[in-house]
């Protein structure tokens, strides 16, 4: 059931909410910047998503090195914090709200999809 529910998982299930609960928001530290971006590469620091340490990969790196991209930001939203992310995949944790606090310590609200390719 925990790899069902936990944040990032692609495992398909129907009324996921039911089964697992509300998806929780994650708190993130970035650790090598203070502004994030559409499709911003992330790679994960720690063991998984539920709370940690993610540093940003600059560039174009090839998908094995990103555990997740940045799908929408506050600046998408005009600055408007966003409360719930679209899921790319329905029925399935691989699209989840996080908070990424910045090298700077300011934080941003941002919707964080899973690479399952990584």
């Amino acid at each position: 059931m925990n790899t069902i529910c936990a944040l990032g998982s692609y495992w398909y299930t129907p009324n996921l909410d039911s089964i697992c609960g509300p998806e929780p928001t994650t708190h993130l530290n970035l650790d090598n910047a203070h502004v994030i971006y559409d499709q911003a590469c992330l790679r994960l620091e720690d063991t998984g998503w539920a709370d940690g340490t993610v540093t940003l990969v600059g560039g174009t790196p090839p998908m094995s090195d990103c555990a997740g991209y940045v799908g929408e930001t506050e600046a998408d939203t005009g600055g408007v914090p966003i409360k719930v992310c679209q899921q790319d995949y329905p029925d399935t944790r691989m699209t989840f709200l996080a908070v990424l606090t910045g090298t700077d310590g300011g934080s941003s609200t941002v919707c964080i999809t899973e690479n399952a390719g990584a």
